[in-house]
């Protein structure tokens, strides 16, 4: 069962099935509420539509793509464009371009590694001749993302041979990177974008006495306006625990944020 399957499977225990037929799919003809084409209507009006758009743009999973393959097209000295096929990203889109890492990261620091043996004096000698260097530029963060997985770096003067672009990827269709520990969160996010819709959806036609059919409107008008601040929920969830949380879904970014020290925020 992947994240968005749990996700249905939790709005089905926590929402009555009479109140999320009349939101999804009283309005088509012909069509009866059934649980088949009910996890359909929520997935496409809600999941697809709102949740998944709304993840992606917060940052999906941190990933460093090898980018040594590809010829940036150059605009001028300084800026150069690179097209990122999608066989690089594993068929996914770049959400976020955060920065363009130079050459081999694990080279830096080893100029003056001699190959002779070692010794004190010839290492303290490395050590003061190293400190007189200049600091290696090892990546610029003026980058840009002008189209789908294309992105613009203004400040090159050079190109060099390896290059790494740090950037999030959106999440797949299926949330299948998705971590067990973050399938909870989701679902609870879903299910308050859930309750957002059918809120803004029924709340009208009941007040205009839309509802018809023989329900007890009382108590079908009471559940959903108990919904009424399921929409302010979803926005702080997904502007504030949701981001903290997905930051630490992945490896990368894991040990980036454990590395620096820093709040879970990318």
């Amino acid at each position: 069962m992947n994240a968005i399957q749990k996700a249905l499977q939790e709005i089905r225990y926590k929402i009555p099935k009479e109140i999320l037929a009349a939101a999804f799919i009283e309005d088509q003809p012909f069509r009866t509420p059934t649980s088949t084409n009910l996890d359909y209507a929520i997935r496409e009006k809600v999941i697809v539509d709102r949740v998944l758009v709304d993840i992606n743009l917060q940052g999906g999973q941190l990933h460093m793509v090898d980018m040594s393959s590809i010829v940036p097209q150059s605009i001028d000295q300084f800026q150069a464009v690179f097209h990122i096929p999608k066989e690089l990203t594993g068929g996914r889109t770049i959400s976020r371009a955060l920065a363009l890492s130079y050459g081999d990261q694990r080279a830096y620091g080893n100029y003056l590694q001699s190959t002779t043996a070692y010794n004190t004096v010839a290492d303290q000698l490395n050590g003061v001749l190293s400190s007189h260097l200049g600091i290696p530029m090892t990546e610029t963060t003026n980058v840009e993302l002008i189209g789908e997985n294309t992105v613009l770096v203004t400040d090159m003067t050079a190109v060099p041979t390896r290059t790494h672009l740090r950037c999030y990827l959106d999440h797949d269709p299926e949330l299948s990177q998705m971590r067990p520990t973050l399938v909870p969160l989701f679902s609870e996010l879903v299910t308050y974008a859930v309750k957002s819709y059918i809120y803004n959806t029924l709340m009208m036609k009941i007040g205009r006495d839309v509802m018809v059919g023989g329900r007890d409107l009382g108590e079908f008008k009471r559940q959903v306006e108990a919904m009424a601040d399921a929409e302010e929920l979803y926005t702080t969830m997904v502007n504030g625990r949701w981001v903290k949380a997905v930051r630490l879904n992945d490896n990368l970014s894991r040990r980036r944020i454990t590395r620096m020290g820093t709040q879970a925020w990318g």
